[in-house]
C-alpha cells in the first residue's frame, strides 16, 4: 500500500485521469476506425484505461525498487 501512495504522492491525481481518459479515447478512435464498431470500441476502451493505470503504478514499483537497490548499493560503499 506505501508503493501505490508514493506512486499517488509522485503524480497527480489530475494527471492519472487526464492519461488513463487519453488512453481510452485513442482505444476507442483506434477500434472504431479498425472495425467499424462502436460496441466493441465501448468494450476496448475501459479496459486499455484500467491497463494504463495498471501500468503506470506497476512503473512506480520497479522505480521504486531500483532506487532502494541503488541506495543500498551507495551505504554499503560508504561504509
Amino acid at each position: 500500500m506505501m508503493k501505490i501512495n508514493s506512486f499517488l504522492k509522485i503524480f497527480d491525481r489530475e494527471l492519472i485521469e487526464i492519461l488513463a481518459l487519453n488512453a481510452a479515447g485513442i482505444a476507442f478512435l483506434l477500434v472504431h476506425f479498425y472495425a467499424y464498431s462502436v460496441e466493441k470500441a465501448l468494450l476496448v476502451s475501459p479496459v486499455i484505461s484500467v491497463s494504463v493505470f495498471l501500468g503506470l503504478i506497476g512503473v512506480a514499483q520497479l522505480l521504486s525498487k531500483a532506487f532502494d537497490l541503488i541506495e543500498k548499493g551507495s551505504s554499503l560503499l560508504r561504509s
